[in-house]
């Protein structure tokens, strides 16, 4: 014979294996993308197609060298001065996930203290594009075909930001029902 206390028990199991299979069916779990990435004032430096206002402080090409369609020819300074946006180097993998209306989360830290920025991808550079010199000098890793993502930061308050500041910043590519992420798993 049964005892109480051992029905309890057992419609509790029940209960719990009846929240994990409602959550498999209609839970999410996201699948997400990771990178270093580094913080630089908005529109201080950015790879121009000619038409961008602003003052030119950096030409990547000299007089008579040979250009191609799309090619950075300059960096420009606009006077956006308390701007800022995310730059992330990513491989072509990474890259060709992602797409201008993604949102993210850049994570940085301001005064001692870890502070997550919202954040939007704004532009995604052709690959093989060479990164610029100064954005080398900021310690982001340059490999070749790599392709440079700008994230704007969205809403963001400047005060702490640093132009230079590494970071990291993390992009949410989709999410799944956990039960369609563990038949995908599977599959693999």
């Amino acid at each position: 014979m049964t005892a109480p206390h051992e029905w309890v028990i057992l419609a509790v199991l029940a209960l719990m294996v009846l929240a994990v299979l409602l959550w498999a069916v209609f839970g999410r779990i996201e699948r997400t993308l990771t990178a270093d990435c580094v913080v630089a004032q908005a529109d201080e430096r950015f790879l121009v197609a000619a038409d961008a206002a602003g003052t030119v402080v950096d030409v990547v090409v000299g007089v008579g060298d040979s250009v191609v369609a799309g090619q950075t020819i300059a960096h420009v300074r606009t006077t956006a001065e308390d701007a800022f946006v995310a730059l992330a180097v990513l491989d072509t993998a990474a890259a060709n996930q992602l797409n201008t209306d993604m949102t993210a989360r850049v994570s940085v830290v301001v005064n001692g203290k870890n502070v997550a920025l919202s954040a939007k991808i704004g532009e995604i550079a052709s690959r093989g594009a060479p990164l610029p010199e100064w954005l080398r000098e900021f310690g982001l890793p340059s490999p070749q075909n790599a392709h440079l993502v700008r994230f704007d930061l969205v809403g963001q308050g400047s005060a702490g930001l640093l132009d230079g500041e590494t970071c990291r910043v993390r992009i949410v590519l989709g999410s799944d029902r956990p039960v369609q992420f563990l038949a995908a798993t599977r599959a693999i």
